[in-house]
C-alpha cells in the first residue's frame, strides 16, 4: 500500500508531499472528507489542529494511500476473506485537507543558516528542492493472503514461518499479507525479500518460540509497503526475560527494515525484544507512528533505531532501558515528534564514531519520563559532521540527565580522530525538572577540544531540580553564535573557536516557568526488570501532554 506521502529526496532539513492530482471532484471530496473526519471529534480539536501546524504540515496532511487508512477515515469495515487469494476493492482516501495552502511562503537556503527555534506553527523552513518524485500507482483491486489458508494455526505453538512466507510469494506485489487476530508462533525468524506495492497486516500476537539471533522479522529491498495493525492490538511478544534471567543479552532483535522505500509502519504494539526491539537501516521516505514498545529493565533493549533519510516518526510511547528514539548515523532529514519517553534510556544521538554524516534531524514534542535522559548526543574521538539539529519543546520530570552533549563518553571506547564536528544545534522551549541538578545539571555540553561545537543556540531553557536547591550547567569547547559577553547558559560567544577547559554556572533560583504538565500513563516503578514475562500494553490515547496523535489511532486500540 503507498505509505502517506512522497518525501523529496533532497529536502534540507524538511521535506514536501508529493500530491496527488486527482482531476475530478477534488474540491468536493476535501470537504466530505473534512467533515466526516470532524464528525466525533471533541469542541475546539479543529482549533487544536491548526494551533499545532508546523514547517512539516505539508507532510502531516499528504494524501494517504493506503487500505487501512482509507477504511478507517472513511468509516468501510477492514474486509477480511476467508477463501485464498481473493480480491477486495481498493479506494482511496485523504488525510486532513489537501488543499490548505502552507502558511510559510518558501525562503532561499543561504546554507549556513541556524535553523532557530520558535513557536512551532512560526517557525519559516528553509527552501525546499522541488522535485516531481515517482507517482502514486492505482490499483483496483487488491489481493489478500490470509496466512490461515496457508497453514498457519493460531494455536501459540505451530511455528508460522512457512505460512508468511507463502503468503508473501502470492501477495507481494499489490497485495495484502493477513494476519488475523489470534496467537501464533514464529520459532524460525521470516525475511521478506523483495515485494512492490504491498502491505503485511498484524492484528494477531506473534511469539517467540525460535533462540537463533538475528531478526524475528525482517523486511528488505522492498518499494511501497505497508505494517499495520487495523485494530491496534497487533504485536510481537519477544519474550526476551527468558535471555535475561539468564544473563544473556543474545537473540533477535524484533523488526528490522532494510533498504526499504516509501513506506509506513503503524498501529502495532513491540514487547519484550531479547535486543533491539526496531531497526530502520538505509530506508528511505518513510513513516513511523502509533506505536507502543515495552522492554525489559536493561541496557541493549532499544526502542527504536533510525539510520535513514527522509524519515517520519511520531506518536511513539517506549519503556526500557536503553534507547528511546535514536538517530545513528548515516541519516539525514529526519523529524521525530510527540514521542513519549516512559521510564526509558531516553531519546539521543550515537553513539557517534568514524566519518559520521548526520544533517537536518528535528526533534520536537518529546516527553521523557524517570530515564536516563532528555536528550544526548554522545561519541569519545571520532571524525565527520552533525549539522543542523533542533531539539524543541522537550517536557521531563526526574531524569538523571536532561540535555547531556558529552563528546568524552566513557561508555564506548574511543575511536580514533580529532572528534565528531557539531555545528548548528539549536535547543529551545525546555520545561520541567532534573531529579538532581547539583549532582547532574540539566545542561551539560562538552565538546571534542579537536572539534568545537559552533552554532550552538540554547534559548528559553527553564528547568529546576526535584533535590536541593541549586542546579549547575557545564561546558567545555562551546560556542554560541549569539557572540556576546557573558554568554548565555556556560556556553563561549568568542568568534575564535578554540578549545577550552570545562567552566561551569550555579543557578540558586528557579526560573518562573519551569512547571510543567505531566502523563497520567507515567510508570511509577519499573516492574517488569529482566526476569519475568512483561505484558502487552495497550496503545496509548495521547504521546505528549496537552496533544492528540497526530493521525488517528486504529479502531479499538484504546
Amino acid at each position: 500500500m503507498k505509505f502517506a506521502k512522497e518525501l523529496d529526496d533532497n529536502a534540507v532539513p524538511e521535506w514536501k508531499g508529493q500530491y496527488l492530482d486527482y482531476k475530478h471532484g477534488k474540491k468536493k471530496l476535501n470537504a466530505v472528507t473534512r467533515a466526516l473526519r470532524n464528525v466525533d471529534k471533541p469542541e475546539g480539536a479543529e482549533k487544536q489542529q491548526q494551533a499545532r501546524r508546523s514547517p512539516f504540515a505539508s507532510l502531516r496532511d499528504a494524501p494517504v494511500y493506503s487500505l487501512f487508512q482509507q477504511e478507517r477515515q472513511n468509516g468501510v469495515p477492514q474486509q477480511q476473506t476467508g477463501s485464498r487469494d481473493s480480491s477486495t476493492p481498493l479506494v482511496h482516501g485523504r488525510s486532513r485537507s489537501e488543499d490548505a495552502p502552507s502558511p510559510r511562503p518558501a525562503q532561499q537556503d543561504d546554507g549556513d543558516a541556524t535553523p532557530r527555534a520558535r513557536a512551532i506553527n512560526e517557525r519559516s523552513p528553509l527552501r525546499i528542492k522541488r522535485q516531481e518524485g515517482p507517482r502514486m500507482t492505482r490499483y483496483g483491486t487488491v489481493k489478500t493472503c490470509d496466512i490461515t489458508n496457508y497453514g498457519a494455526k493460531a494455536d501459540g505453538e505451530t511455528d508460522i514461518s512457512s505460512a508468511i512466507t507463502a503468503a508473501f510469494t502470492a501477495c507481494n506485489s499489490g497485495g495484502v499479507v493477513v494476519i488475523p487476530s489470534g496467537d501464533y508462533a514464529l520459532s524460525t525468524w521470516v525475511t521478506l525479500s523483495g515485494g512492490n506495492a504491498w502491505a503485511l497486516q498484524l492484528d494477531g500476537t506473534i511469539y517467540r518460540t525460535g533462540t537463533a539471533g538475528g531478526n524475528m522479522i525482517m523486511i528488505e529491498h522492498s518499494t511501497d509497503f505497508e505494517l499495520f495493525s487495523s485494530t491496534g492490538k497487533g504485536a510481537v511478544q519477544g519474550y526476551g526475560y527468558e535471555f535475561h534471567k539468564k544473563g544473556d543479552t543474545s537473540g533477535p532483535r524484533l523488526l528490522r527494515m532494510y533498504e526499504v522505500t516509501s513506506f509506513s509502519v503503524h498501529d502495532i504494539i513491540l514487547v519484550d525484544s531479547p535486543v533491539f526491539h526496531f531497526s530502520l537501516d538505509t530506508c528511505d521516505r518513510g513513516e513511523v507512528y502509533n506505536l507502543a514498545i515495552r522492554g525489559g529493565d536493561s541496557g541493549g533493549l532499544d526502542g527504536i533505531d533510525v539510520w535513514s533519510t527522509n524519515i517520519w516518526i511520531h506518536d511513539i510511547m517506549v519503556t526500557n532501558k536503553d534507547e528511546c528514539v535514536t538517530v545513528k548515523s548515516p541519516s539525514k532529514n529526519i523529524l521525530v515528534e510527540q514521542i513519549y519517553c516512559n521510564r526509558s534510556g531516553g531519546c539521543a544521538m550515537g553513539s557517534l564514531g568514524a566519518s559520521t554524516n548526520i544533517s537536518a534531524i528535528t526533534y520536537r514534542n518529546v516527553y521523557t519520563w524517570a530515564s536516563n535522559q532528555m536528550y544526548m548526543i554522545k561519541s569519545n574521538g571520532g571524525s565527520g559532521t552533525v549539522s543542523q539539529v533542533v531539539l524543541e519543546n522537550f517536557i521531563g520530570h526526574g531524569n538523571a540527565y536532561s540535555l547531556d552533549i558529552d563528546q568524552y563518553w566513557s561508555s564506548m571506547s574511543e575511536v580514533a580522530g580529532a572528534g565528531v564536528q557539531l555545528n548548528k544545534i539549536t535547543v529551545a522551549n525546555w520545561t520541567g525538572t532534573e531529579a538532581d541538578g547539583a549532582e547532574r545539571g540539566p545542561i551539560k555540553i562538552l565538546c571534542a577540544d579537536g572539534a568545537p561545537c559552533t552554532g550552538v543556540d540554547v534559548s528559553d531553557f527553564d528547568m529546576w531540580t526535584e533535590a536541593g536547591s541549586s542546579q549547575v550547567y557545564e561546558c567545555r569547547s562551546a560556542y554560541t553564535d549569539l557572540h556576546r559577553t557573558p554568554a548565555l547558559y556556560c556556553l563561549s560567544g568568542e568568534a575564535e573557536h578554540v578549545a577550552y577547559a570545562v567552566k561551569t554556572r550555579t543557578v540558586t533560583a528557579a526560573a518562573a516557568g519551569y512547571a510543567a504538565p505531566s502523563m497520567a500513563e507515567d510508570l511509577a516503578s519499573a516492574p517488569w526488570g529482566t526476569t519475568a514475562s512483561i505484558p502487552i500494553p495497550a496503545m496509548p490515547t495521547s504521546f505528549f501532554p496537552g496533544t492528540l496523535p497526530l493521525k488517528p489511532l486504529a479502531a479499538g486500540s484504546s
